[in-house]
């Protein structure tokens, strides 16, 4: 059978089909890589926007965000900064740490 809609909704179809195909295959050649590294900036961009408008607003922050602030008040550096700091040590701690096999639901 033959799929029969109007134009918009053929359209809006095909840009759905492009996000599900965006989202869950694996990246092919150059142009999904520029387009997936694209779509990882401006969702950046937009968090940060979104965790500026928390701080201003003075709404509340995770826990993690809640740290950088605060480290933030007691380093000259600016809370962006503070927060790609903390990763980096916070990485660095982790290496080294021993893997562990933990109980999965399977086992359970």
């Amino acid at each position: 059978m033959k799929w029969t809609g109007n134009a918009a909704a053929i359209a809006e179809h095909h840009v759905f089909m492009r996000l599900l195909r965006a989202i869950f295959l694996p990246v092919t050649g150059v142009r999904d890589s520029t387009e997936r590294v694209l779509q990882l900036l401006v969702g950046l961009v937009l968090y940060g926007v979104a965790l500026a408008f928390m701080i201003r607003g003075g709404i509340g922050l995770a826990p993690w965000d809640v740290l950088a602030v605060g480290t933030a008040k007691h380093v000259p550096l600016g809370f962006g900064a503070v927060v790609v700091a903390l990763s980096v040590v916070l990485l660095l701690l982790w290496v080294p740490l021993p893997p562990t096999l933990a109980r999965g639901p399977a086992t359970a």
